[in-house]
């Protein structure tokens, strides 16, 4: 076999080329700085990635169970699962809005109230040693009657 001499292999000065340990500490920067602007773009989602991640492990020996009593169906455990658990997350959701409607119409005819009338100023502000008077005199002038809206 004939020898292969240095001359027959095309010869590379050092500034041709970037050495290994120049590209390794390159890609080591640019993976970073990718994985640092994904973190920074998916921020907002970190939270809702965490309760999801602990609503599935805290729910899984259940779909375990359920999908051996439909008897491995890889179909109908998940349908029934995730099912049973938007229902059981947005039947409250539902209930806290619909209370929240609700009300909402007695804040706005107590707003209504308060902006014709004013508000009353309470009796323990009298009793206020030292500034109980001026406190008073403050609550008259800036909530006790009405103000024309310039005034705010």
């Amino acid at each position: 076999m004939p020898e292969k001499t240095a001359a027959s292999f095309p010869q590379q000065s050092d500034g041709d080329a970037p050495d290994a340990r120049g590209r390794r500490v390159t890609r080591l920067i640019g993976a970073a700085v990718l994985l640092g602007l994904t973190l920074w773009m998916i921020r907002s989602y970190l939270t809702t990635l965490g309760w999801a991640g602990i609503i599935a492990i805290s729910v899984w020996p259940l779909y375990r169970r359920i999908q051996a009593r439909l008897g491995g169906s890889r179909i109908a455990a998940p349908l029934l699962v995730t099912i049973s658990l938007a229902v059981l997350l947005l039947v409250p959701i539902a209930l806290a809005l619909t209370e929240i409607g609700r009300e909402s119409q007695f804040i706005m005819q107590w707003l209504t109230r308060l902006q014709q009338n004013g508000m009353p100023v309470p009796e323990w502000i009298h009793r206020l040693p030292l500034v109980g008077q001026h406190f008073d005199a403050w609550w008259q002038a800036h909530l006790g009657g009405r103000n024309p809206p310039s005034s705010f």
